[in-house]
């Protein structure tokens, strides 16, 4: 949601959103100029309010920080619809951050117009790309082939995600969940 040029996100789970100002000069003159930062904060256990949430419930932190209730598991302190995992002080409540898209972009330069791109991805996404990493992949798709809509770009991102998945860990853990949307807009001021 975004009103008078503050983005407010908010997030129950360990998907992530982040936002890449003046996300069109990627790669040109060989950098990024990018400024990429995370409108979102991944609600696990290692927020230490969070965590100390977990300890107080009936729940059980494991080493991983995956949170327990008896014999069923999951890797966040929030989530929607979890209605079991409420005993262990798993909330449906979500966190509610405040971005000031406006002071952000002024803050960086003479520039009255600024390219944006924020991008919304599961753990699945960010677990093997890190917030740059990410967001540079995405570019690159779409500067490198003229035909690619934003979406065929994000299912390119998945597929990449997927590739980290299966190259990095053991064959027999399986592949997270990969979904990622985007979303590309100017700040004209």
């Amino acid at each position: 949601l975004c009103i008078n040029g503050l983005i407010y996100t908010g997030n129950v789970g360990d998907s992530r959103a982040i936002i890449a100002i003046d996300a069109e000069k990627v790669g040109e003159d060989g950098g990024d100029a990018a400024t990429v930062m995370a409108l979102s904060t991944e609600t696990t256990t290692a927020i230490e309010d969070e965590r100390k949430r977990i300890q107080s419930g009936e729940g059980r932190i494991d080493e991983s920080g995956n949170v327990w209730y008896g014999p069923v598991g999951i890797a966040m302190t929030r989530a929607l619809g979890d209605s079991v995992m409420s005993r262990a002080g798993v909330i449906p409540t979500p966190q509610v951050t405040t971005f000031d898209l406006i002071q952000e972009v002024t803050q960086g330069g003479n520039s009255s117009s600024w390219d944006c791109q924020v991008l919304i991805g599961s753990d699945g996404i960010f677990d093997v790309l890190g917030n740059d990493e990410a967001h540079e992949f995405l570019c690159n798709i779409m500067k490198t082939s003229d035909k690619l809509s934003l979406d065929e770009g994000c299912n390119v991102l998945v597929q990449e995600a997927r590739r980290k998945w299966q190259n990095e860990l053991p064959v027999d853990v399986r592949i997270d969940d990969t979904t990622v949307v985007a979303l590309e807009f100017t700040v004209t001021i």
